[in-house]
């Protein structure tokens, strides 16, 4: 194999930097010594490798990284990179962030938002598992997640990528796909470099608008935004993406206070620092805060970045801020530093035959029964029931006929969500209907042929005159968005004729993502006259919301006999639908995000700062439709009695968890606290712990939660961290809703 001919190569040369006895860091100084100055700018770029003239960059330039390449071409863009003078390997990153889910037949897990629902730290770092196995066995080395954004307003596009709305379940969940992805060993073969993202306040920013500026006060971000970063950094997540956004008029990427004084000073993180896809270039086209490309990557530079992504003139304006004095060459060597010690950790000089897209790996990895079973659990504990009137499950013994009406009963696309195939990230594809079992498929198999089942689309989750217009550009063909003539009509007569309706609504890729922020969260499309037309027929009514994120649903929620909030459920989520309809697996999602009844709600989020004047809109109260932690079960759960008992800096809350209900089900348990007097404005409420728990029907548990005294802290006027005295409200219930709560007074 050429790779041979690399190690044959390197190993005849003078090169101590390949002496495994040596630290990573120590092999790192004896490259970088040898490295001239345009060899180390060159380790500093990363470009697209699906550019044309990415081969004879890659020659010219003595580039460090490439992203979006997989399979044979990352083998053949790796070997011209061992062509140069150093031979040193590319580092090859990809957006693996629900599955290695640009590669055919690859297993695809809910999207993160639906998949925060679990709860579940362990079932997070399973699907990162899994998918850095599928990524790494076609070449890649660096997955662009988990990402850390919390967003308080559902206009933003990206939110169904985020975790949700709380900052310590962000940290955990985050962390816990980090170390799926870094796995034992950064250095094995199926390992992935985590990369945490997008530093910081990203999904903040003004409208729900996507990387326009956030307003946001050095004190909210150390109190709200900050500490998940600094949470994963702690636990060993290896690298970090800059957001888009501005701070205070400063581009993130530019921001010395984050990157220099809490990053690496406060913090002492020496991972490898990303920028997002060409924020430097965004900085003096975009941004209009750089007068050229000089000023430019002197600043990026200065900032303390490492890797610049997609910015095609970072090379030249990066040797011209040397020449001229803007920077200095050791400014230059700290960075090459992290670089090449990250492909020494991954084993890119050592290993790289294991390294090398490999298709007897893939044939035997690549969507394979343990992932697909993983993904149909992630799928099944992501399921959110939001309401029912005892509907659910279904009875089958009186249902002969089942509608199935909707946009998304049939269309893999809605149902694998953003950052898969045909969304923005990728011209669109036909992906392999045989491997992706969507919700009308499940509902086929589960209930066929003892249940007659019609099948009618009705509408589109999008206006067609998006689409007819001309402003709007579709990632996806036209025709996808046509709808037969008399559809809407055949499928209102369906749900007639039908013993009960299932709608299956929500939105679709087009709806979704990067450049995808929307202004009216309604159901788009004709969904909502298609859902109204349905229930008029008198016939029973169960929706099940395909869907990146919350949608403003008050008339369904009022109307329906059941909703069903599936997420993006990804390869399988047809199975886990079909079986929470049928009953053959009861629903335990608890919601990450809260629904508003009104888009003017906003932000709906659980933590509430006092003060203001009123409780209520003139049109809607405060409260959400949904909130934070809510979510039904076939079976009913109570919580009964607080203890609290404190160990040195660690509290302990001590519940009875009680299943009342006839079936045996799952819960998660949330303890909240508050501040009751500061010396600042504080959250009404801050989640300190949770637990999931099983218990069969009649049966009750202890449950204990803890946390610890750090926790109570808060960021004060001189933006310290610091824990004033007092009495702290302890509440502990099954969601954020003061109803669902019992209260306790802790005095610290």
């Amino acid at each position: 194999m050429k790779s041979h001919t690399f190690l044959d190569k390197i190993t005849s040369m003078n090169t101590p930097w390949m002496n495994t006895e040596l630290s990573f860091t120590q092999r790192a100084e004896c490259l970088l010594a040898e490295m001239t100055l345009p060899e180390k700018v060159g380790q500093m770029i990363q470009l697209n490798g699906c550019d044309a003239n990415i081969k004879e960059i890659i020659s010219q330039k003595n580039i460090g990284s490439v992203l979006h390449v997989m399979g044979e071409t990352a083998n053949t863009l790796q070997e011209y990179s061992r062509q140069s003078r150093l031979a040193i390997p590319l580092l090859l990153g990809l957006d693996v962030i629900h599955g290695h889910s640009f590669w055919k037949n690859a297993t695809i897990f809910p999207t993160a938002l639906p998949l925060s629902n679990s709860w579940n730290e362990k079932l997070v770092e399973q699907t990162a598992r899994f998918a850095a196995k599928e990524a790494a066995a076609t070449g890649v080395h660096w997955a662009f997640a988990p990402q850390l954004d919390i967003c308080r307003d559902i206009r933003w596009g990206r939110m169904g990528e985020t975790f949700g709305e709380d900052q310590l379940l962000t940290a955990k969940l985050a962390t816990a796909m980090s170390k799926g992805f870094q796995g034992e060993d950064l250095s094995a073969h199926d390992s992935l470099l985590a990369c945490a993202k997008h530093f910081v306040g990203y999904g903040d920013s003004q409208g729900g608008r996507d990387a326009s500026e956030s307003d946001l006060s050095r004190r909210k971000l150390l109190s709200e935004y900050l500490p998940a970063f600094e949470y994963i950094f702690k636990q060993g997540c290896g690298s970090l993406m800059t957001g888009y956004q501005c701070i205070d008029g400063v581009p993130c990427t530019f921001n010395t206070w984050l990157m220099q004084d809490v990053l690496r000073e406060e913090w002492d993180y020496d991972g490898l620092v990303v920028t997002d896809w060409d924020n430097v270039g965004h900085s003096v086209n975009i941004q209009f805060v750089s007068p050229d490309v000089t000023d430019a990557a002197a600043r990026t530079i200065r900032a303390g970045n490492d890797l610049i992504m997609s910015t095609t003139f970072f090379y030249e304006g990066a040797l011209a801020a040397v020449k001229q004095g803007l920077v200095t060459e050791e400014m230059i060597n700290s960075s090459v530093r992290r670089i090449l010690r990250v492909k020494f950790r991954l084993g890119l000089f050592d290993n790289i035959d294991a390294r090398r897209s490999n298709p007897e790996q893939i044939q035997k990895i690549i969507s394979c029964a343990e992932h697909r079973a993983t993904a149909l659990e992630a799928a099944r504990q992501s399921q959110t029931l939001l309401t029912n009137n005892d509907i659910l499950p279904l009875q089958l013994d009186t249902i002969k006929n089942i509608a199935v009406i909707g946009p998304n009963a049939d269309d893999v696309f809605g149902q694998l969500g953003g950052w898969s195939f045909g969304s923005p990230q990728q011209e669109f594809t036909d992906c392999v209907h045989d491997n992706i079992v969507t919700i009308l498929d499940g509902i086929r198999n589960a209930f066929e042929p003892s249940v007659s089942i019609t099948y009618k689309k009705g509408c589109s989750t999008i206006d067609t005159q998006f689409i007819t217009e001309g402003w709007f550009t579709s990632i996806r063909p036209k025709e996808h968005y046509n709808i037969a003539e008399g559809e809407f009509e055949q499928a209102i007569t369906a749900a007639k004729n039908a013993d009960i309706i299932i709608a299956v609504v929500g939105d679709g890729p087009d709806q979704v993502g990067e450049q995808r922020d929307r202004s009216d969260m309604n159901l788009g499309g004709r969904q909502e006259e298609l859902l109204r037309a349905a229930h008029a027929t008198g016939t029973p009514l169960v929706a099940v919301i395909v869907a990146s994120k919350p949608h403003t649903i008050p008339w369904l929620a009022e109307h329906a006999d059941a909703i069903l909030w599936a997420g993006n459920p990804g390869s399988d989520g047809g199975t886990a639908v079909a079986e929470v309809l049928s009953g053959a697996y009861n629903p335990c999602g608890h919601l990450t995000q809260g629904w508003p009844k009104h888009l003017g709600q906003q932000p709906i989020s659980y933590g509430q700062i006092p003060g203001w004047h009123t409780d209520r809109y003139v049109e809607h109260d405060i409260n959400p439709l949904f909130a934070f932690g809510y979510g039904l079960s076939y079976t009913t759960f109570s919580c009964a009695g607080i203890n609290i008992e404190r160990h040195d800096d660690t509290f302990i809350v001590s519940t009875t968890v009680t299943n009342t209900g006839k079936q045996s089900g799952s819960t998660v348990v949330q303890c909240y606290g508050n501040d009751l007097i500061t010396s600042v404005t504080t959250p009404l409420k801050q989640l300190y712990a949770w637990q999931r728990v099983h218990l069969e029907a009649g049966k009750q548990q202890t449950v204990e939660l803890s946390f610890s005294l750090s926790q109570l802290s808060l960021i004060n006027e001189q933006l310290e961290r610091v824990i004033e005295p007092g009495d702290f409200d302890i509440m502990v219930g099954l969601s954020s809703r003061d109803e669902d709560l019992e209260h306790a007074l802790l005095k610290i």
